[in-house]
C-alpha cells in the first residue's frame, strides 16, 4: 500500500470561479482579486469544476449566458435523482473524463491507454470531488480506472465484478438510456459509501485545446522517459508541452515506473501546471485569450441537467488555488483475476475516505493518508 501513497495524493488547489451578474454590467471586485466571475469558476466545474477552475484574474466584462449557454446538458442522473438540488453544500461531484473507442480505434495489439480491443466508450479519467458545507475546501480524488469493484446492476446490465472504467460502458449499453454516468456513479457511491450529487463529462480532447488556447504549459519531468505509443520523449527537467505532447504525457502509462498510479499523478500535476498559466498576466488580463479559453474549457463539458451551474458559481466565489486538495484511493497490490490485471482498492481506507467525507472530518483522514504534491511528475 505505501508504494501508491506515495503518488496519490494532492496538489494543490485551483480557483474555482465567481460568475457575474447577468447581462454585460460591471461587478464589484476585490482590488487583490480581479477575476471575472464566470472565469473563476469555469476553468473545472473541475475537476469539477479540473479543467475550468482558476481561470483568471482579469478584470473584464462577460456575460455568463455565453459560456453557460455553451455547456451541454443531458440526464446523467437518471433514476438516482433526488427532489432536484440547488447549490446546497456540502455537495459531492463525479468527474469523469471520457474515452471513445471507435471502431477505427480498434486494434488488439496495440496496448495503449486509448486503443483497445473493447469497442465502445469508456472512463478514462474517473476523479471524486468533495466541497464541505463551508465551501472552504475542495477535496478531489482520483479513482484508479483498473480498480476491481462490484458494478451495480442497471437495466439489463445484470451487475457484476469488473474494472470500474467499464462501468461507464455498461450504463451506455443498458435499456436505461443515458445511463452511463448514473451507473459509474452508483458504483462509485457504493465503493466509498457516500452520494453523488452532479456528474460532469469532460472530453478528453479538452487536454490538447486548452493547453494550446493558453500557448503550452510547463511541467517538471523526474527522469527521461519515452511514450510507446506516441513515441514522444519526455527529457529530465523542465518541460514545455504544447498541445499534442500534452495530450500524450497525461495518457500514458506504459513505460512508466509505477503505470497507472504515475499517470495519475501527471495529470493531478497537469492540472496545477495549467491553473498556473492561466493566471499569468498574458492570459489573465486579455480579454480575447480569456474568451478564446473559457469558450474551449466550457465546450468540453457536459453537467446533468439539474446542475445549477450559476448558483454553484456564485456560492463557490470565495475559494481559492490553495484551497483545492488532490487524493487517491489508498491500493493494495495489484492481482491477475481470469488472465487479466487489475487494481485492488484497499476497501477499508476507502470506507474511511467515505466515513471522512460524510462526516467532515477529512483533515483527520489526510493525517494519516497524507496528501501529494504534484509539482513533480514521472
Amino acid at each position: 500500500m505505501a508504494r501508491h501513497t506515495e503518488i496519490f495524493g494532492v496538489a494543490q488547489a485551483y480557483r474555482v470561479q465567481e460568475q457575474p451578474p447577468h447581462e454585460f454590467r460591471h461587478a464589484k471586485r476585490d482590488k487583490k482579486d480581479k477575476s471575472p466571475r464566470w472565469a473563476r469558476l469555469c476553468v473545472v466545474t473541475g475537476a469539477m469544476l479540473l479543467l475550468l477552475s482558476s481561470v483568471a484574474y482579469g478584470g473584464h466584462l462577460f456575460a455568463e449566458q455565453r459560456y453557460d449557454n455553451n455547456i451541454k446538458r443531458a440526464d446523467l442522473l437518471g433514476s438516482a435523482r433526488g427532489d432536484g438540488k440547488k447549490a446546497e453544500f456540502p455537495l459531492d461531484f463525479l468527474v469523469i473524463g471520457t474515452d471513445k473507442r471507435t471502431s477505427e480505434d480498434l486494434d488488439p495489439k496495440d496496448p495503449s491507454s486509448h486503443v483497445a480491443s473493447v469497442k465502445g466508450e469508456r472512463a478514462d479519467t474517473i476523479i471524486f470531488v468533495h466541497i464541505p458545507e463551508n465551501k472552504k475546501k475542495a477535496y478531489v480524488v482520483s479513482i484508479p480506472r483498473d480498480t476491481y469493484v462490484d458494478i451495480p446492476a442497471m437495466g439489463n446490465y445484470e451487475g457484476g465484478k469488473d474494472k470500474i472504467n467499464a462501468a461507464y460502458y455498461y450504463g451506455e449499453a443498458s435499456d436505461e438510456g443515458n445511463g452511463g454516468a448514473q451507473l459509474l456513479a452508483a458504483t462509485v457511491n457504493q465503493l466509498l459509501g457516500v452520494t453523488i450529487d452532479y456528474p460532469v463529462i469532460v472530453d478528453f480532447k479538452a487536454v490538447r485545446e486548452l493547453t494550446d488556447a493558453v500557448g503550452g504549459v510547463d511541467v517538471v519531468v523526474e527522469e527521461r522517459v519515452q511514450d510507446p505509443r506516441s513515441k514522444i520523449v519526455f527529457e529530465a527537467g523542465q518541460q514545455h508541452l504544447d498541445g499534442k505532447t500534452a495530450e500524450a504525457y497525461v495518457r500514458q502509462r506504459y513505460g512508466l515506473a509505477n503505470g497507472d498510479y504515475d499517470r495519475q499523478l501527471r495529470q493531478q500535476q497537469f492540472l496545477f501546471a495549467l491553473m498556473n498559466r492561466i493566471t499569468q498576466a498574458d492570459i489573465a488580463t486579455n480579454p480575447k485569450k480569456l474568451d478564446k479559453l473559457l469558450i474551449t474549457a466550457t465546450d468540453n463539458l457536459t453537467v446533468d441537467d439539474s446542475m445549477p451551474v450559476q448558483d454553484l458559481v456564485l456560492s463557490l466565489k470565495s475559494l481559492r488555488p490553495d484551497d483545492a486538495i488532490f487524493l487517491g484511493l489508498q491500493m493494495l497490490p495489484s492481482q491477475e483475476i481470469d488472465g487479466v490485471s487489475y487494481e485492488i482498492a484497499d476497501e477499508e481506507a476507502a470506507r474511511e475516505l467515505g466515513q471522512a467525507v460524510n462526516t467532515n472530518t477529512l483533515p483527520d483522514y489526510m493525517a494519516k493518508y497524507p496528501p501529494n504534491d504534484v509539482s513533480r511528475g514521472r
